[in-house]
């Protein structure tokens, strides 16, 4: 499986096998003095030949040079196996930095996707 797409929204939701997203792509975000944020990770995904991993490794690369957060997601078997898939997860955050942050997803078997997120104080 590899990763084809991604971003985050506010949220997501599936039914009839589509995904249904609210409040589009989010690409800015304004936080206040708690500095949490849940948004909904999307991913897009698209089967490959003779795999079986369905982890997607996250690196969320801060905006001050600091060490990467790094964590794991689980694809549901049904979405990894598909040629067009897709599945999400709310992603609870402490963001204490403003800035651009970066988002990286990837798999063993694939090229890494990323997108950025503007962090600023409300």
């Amino acid at each position: 499986m590899i990763v084809t797409g991604a971003f985050l929204a506010e949220a997501a939701t599936a039914a009839d096998n589509k995904l249904h997203v609210w409040g589009g792509v989010i690409s800015h975000i304004g936080l206040g003095p708690e500095r949490t944020v849940r948004p909904v990770l999307v991913a897009l995904t698209q089967a490959e030949a003779d795999n079986s991993d369905r982890t997607i490794e996250v690196d969320l690369q801060p905006p001050d040079g600091q060490e990467s957060l790094h964590f794991s997601l689980e694809v549901p078997e049904a979405t990894a196996n598909n040629d067009v898939g897709f599945t999400y997860w709310p992603l609870p955050l402490e963001l204490p930095f403003n800035g651009r942050w970066r988002f990286v997803l990837s798999t063993a078997e694939g090229p890494e996707v990323s997108f950025p997120l503007v962090v600023n104080a409300l």
